[in-house]
């Protein structure tokens, strides 16, 4: 069997991804999200010029350091309810070309959405069989389509429920609205039977037209990366193979974690998703910090993994190699981006 020695992500190098968990409140329990998203410890920072001030300074960093566009995707718990997220968001793109996605169950009301939908630029509409109201789910789908909102019906595809599941796509695909409806796995990704990994495999069940897709492009369409083997040959595969086929096990990669993509986890603290420190440094930095500003300077370096197995699928997506493989480890973005696709 041919092992898989690199993952190449054709993202722009001048592009940073940050995932912000807002909190760890959350109205819904599903029990397989990870504990900590639903542990209500934190619900959404209480010092908003604070956090604006830090998350402009570490943008300023980062843009400082070659990067040029920026993806704010908001995470939770539950990330609708903190009060003054819109606002937050609408603060941000004043300053910097960034794009804002929100992660939601999507239960706030139509009033809400009605008023702050337009805030985000991509809107991905988890949808969960145990709690979801899937009437008013579709009514905000709706209502978000009509007012020219991205947005994505992500069902979760739990295997011990899967005929609910799929009843719930064919309740979304019944709007006469067509926007995105998709299957996607969830952890338990083990316990899929063959049929179901093939069925999340295409996981769009449902598209807008060409015309709206064509209006929407620059938001929309992300990059789906490549494998490289063993033997030299290579395969561009979807954004979900490499978790489907048990294939997320990077324990002593060199990964550009840090360097493409950053996560900002309930509590303030920067790392991976997996709590990897970042620039190869011992210590976290965390962006509730009074003194980030002073202290958030890092040289931007990539990570040797120091986990069993990525359940982030962006960071699953992210460059990296086998460091037994012959390529320089590039330890300035400048370097990095000029060096991306020849040293990689």
């Amino acid at each position: 069997m041919k092992s898989v020695v690199e993952v190449k992500n054709f993202e722009k190098p001048t592009h940073l991804r940050i995932e912000y968990m807002v909190g760890n409140t959350c109205n819904f329990k599903c029990w397989y999200c990870p504990p900590m998203a639903h542990a209500a410890t934190h619900r959404y920072s209480d010092n908003y010029d604070l956090l604006l001030k830090n998350t402009l300074h570490l943008l300023k960093h980062y843009s400082e350091c070659g990067k040029k566009t920026f993806e704010l995707n908001y995470v939770g718990g539950e990330p609708t309810l903190w009060p003054r997220i819109a606002e937050f968001s609408r603060e941000i793109k004043k300053h910097y070309k960034c794009t804002v996605t929100i992660n939601t169950n999507a239960s706030r009301t139509l009033r809400w959405w009605d008023e702050n939908g337009t805030a985000f630029d991509k809107i991905r509409m988890s949808c969960h069989h145990g709690d979801v109201d899937i009437d008013h789910y579709v009514k905000v789908a709706d209502l978000l389509y009509e007012k020219g909102c991205n947005l994505n019906a992500l069902i979760l595809m739990d295997p011990s429920h899967w005929d609910k599941c799929l009843s719930l796509i064919e309740k979304c695909k019944q709007s006469k609205y067509p926007w995105f409806v998709s299957a996607m796995e969830v952890y338990s990704h083990l316990s899929y039977t063959e049929e179901q990994k093939k069925y999340i495999s295409e996981h769009m069940k449902r598209r807008p037209g060409l015309l709206w897709i064509l209006k929407h492009e620059n938001k929309i369409f992300g990059y789906n990366p490549k494998v490289i083997f063993d033997d030299g040959s290579s395969k561009a595969v979807h954004r979900n193979w490499l978790s489907l086929n048990d294939l997320n096990r990077f324990r002593g990669w060199v990964c550009n974690l840090g360097i493409d993509n950053i996560n900002i986890h309930h509590d303030g603290k920067i790392s991976g998703t997996c709590n990897m420190k970042l620039f190869g440094l011992q210590e976290y930095f965390n962006i509730y910090e009074e003194d980030f500003v002073e202290k958030f300077h890092p040289e931007l370096k990539p990570v040797i993994c120091e986990v069993d197995r990525c359940y982030c699928q962006p960071e699953s997506n992210l460059d990296k190699f086998k460091p037994d493989r012959p390529y320089k480890v590039i330890p300035l973005l400048t370097e990095y981006q000029m060096n991306k696709y020849t040293n990689f």
